[in-house]
Formats: structure tokens, sequence, C-alpha cells
């Protein structure tokens, strides 16, 4: 995955990153930036989004609602200390949001629930996310069809496009 930790304070970037590294084995790649503006001149898409909400200039919320505009599907994660601002995270969709605090044991949880959101998870054309639900959350008929298509084909089972309207028990 591709991840980018927004934070003016360096201690907090790092420590973020230690935890990341440590729970993902250091397979993602991680880049970090000192404030909103610097991560918006970047202009790159991120899987996961960390954001600081207090920093200056440009605040954590407004450069997250400034990065949805072009990079829809990122998860977002907040990360802070002022925790009396969480109803905000709602207008930006936000994932989690971390108490700095308690950042190991939060950000853990975190990539924890985005590792099963990501292994039920197709993209689609034109970027779109196809996320099929474990079936004991399929509650319809075309649901737990649906779903039991997507792990047959997961586990490489493919079937032909012949459909018999035919019975083929015998009732008694």
């Amino acid at each position: 995955m591709n991840i980018a930790i927004v934070d003016d304070e360096s201690c907090w970037r790092e420590t973020a990153q230690k935890v990341i590294n440590n729970y993902t084995g250091d397979k993602d790649r991680i880049e970090m930036f000192s404030s909103g503006m610097e991560f918006l001149k970047k202009d790159k898409y991120y899987d996961v989004v960390i954001m600081d909400v207090e920093m200056p200039d440009l605040n954590g919320f407004e450069t997250i609602t400034e990065y949805n505009k072009s990079n829809k599907n990122s998860i977002v994660i907040i990360l802070t200390t002022h925790l009396d601002c969480a109803r905000q995270g709602f207008l930006v969709n936000a994932f989690r949001y971390i108490d700095k605090l308690n950042m190991q044991n939060e950000l853990e949880e975190a990539f924890g629930a985005i590792q099963k959101i990501n292994e039920n998870k197709f993209i689609l054309k034109n970027n779109i996310n196809l996320i099929v639900p474990e079936m004991k959350y399929c509650t319809d008929n075309a649901a737990m069809i649906g779903a039991a298509g997507y792990y047959a084909y997961k586990l490489g089972r493919r079937a032909n496009l012949y459909l018999n309207a035919k019975a083929t028990d015998k009732l008694n």
C-alpha cells in the first residue's frame, strides 16, 4: 500500500511510521509530509492517508477536503490529540479517528480493519471499488449468490455460462 503521513511534528510522523512498519512488516511505501500544503503539492494517490488535525497554514480537515476532490477512494485516518473535534471527521469520511496518546493500539486496529477490507475488494474499471462482504453478512438471495460466486472465483473455480432451466431432482 502507498501510505502518506501528514503531521507538522516529526516525532508523531516517525512514531506512526514505526507502528505501521512493525505491524505490516516494512512492506508498505510510506511518505511523510510536514504540512498539508506539502502533501497536496505532491498530487499523488495514496491508499491510506494519516492526517494530523492542527497544523499551520492548512489544517488537516481543509487538506483532506481538498485532497478528496480528486482522490475519493483513499482511506483517511485522522491522527490527533484534539478528540473534541472528532465529529468533523465525518465530514471528510474519516475511516478512524486516532488519539496520538494511544497511537500504537489504535493504528494497529485500524490497519487490521484495512487488511480485512482489502481481502474482499476488487478494483473494477474506472477506479470503482467492489467490496464483497463475508458470507455471514449476506442476508438476501442475490447477495448470497454474488458472494458465493466471488469466493469461487477467488479459489480459481470457473463455471460455463450454460443455463439449464430443467429440474434435475425428482420431487416426491
